[in-house]
């Protein structure tokens, strides 16, 4: 009854047993994601940039001017679907830049003793060189800063009329 080596059995029993385990729990947690993954091996997308697949023209029908103008509207989408992320990795460095601005800034008009008045006028003249930041979700992260480094220094408080102000735009 007793074998020569116990571990090869164990391991003959449990290695199966634990495949079937895993391939179950993986069916039923993804079998979503599988479907999908399938489906896209058996029809691959299908790029819009060939006006023959649109089955709304035939190759009768299709002039050289709808042709055209076809493609240029598909080239225009491409571009500001490329344009987008580079947008936002833009708007990124753009934010980044301001926050070390407005460090430096918060520092030396701190040690030159600033009041709350110039301390607005500053903030009015530095979003003035970053307006693209106003109105975006980034407004409220550069609010945030601007608070945690005045408490830093603790010589200025804000309060929500002046956070107003200081974004208004100074001519």
């Amino acid at each position: 009854m007793l074998t020569a080596n116990p571990w090869v059995v164990y391991a003959s029993v449990v290695t199966p047993l634990l495949s079937a385990y895993y391939l179950a729990v993986g069916f039923i947690f993804y079998r979503h994601d599988l479907k999908a993954k399938i489906a896209s091996w058996k029809n691959p997308p299908v790029r819009a940039a060939d006006p023959e697949l649109k089955p709304e023209q035939t190759k009768e029908h299709v002039t050289a001017d709808t042709a055209e103008d076809d493609l240029a509207e598909i080239i225009e989408q491409d571009e500001d679907e490329v344009q987008e992320p580079f947008g936002d990795e833009v708007m990124m460095s753009k934010v980044e830049e301001l926050s070390f601005h407005l460090k430096d800034a918060i520092k030396q008009a701190h040690h030159s003793g600033y009041n709350k008045e110039e301390f607005i006028l500053l903030f009015q003249m530095t979003f003035k060189e970053y307006d693209a930041i106003y109105g975006t979700p980034f407004q409220l992260s550069v609010n945030n800063l601007i608070e945690a480094e005045l408490e830093k220094y603790g010589s200025i408080h804000l309060s929500s009329e002046d956070r107003v102000r200081m974004w208004n735009q100074v001519d």
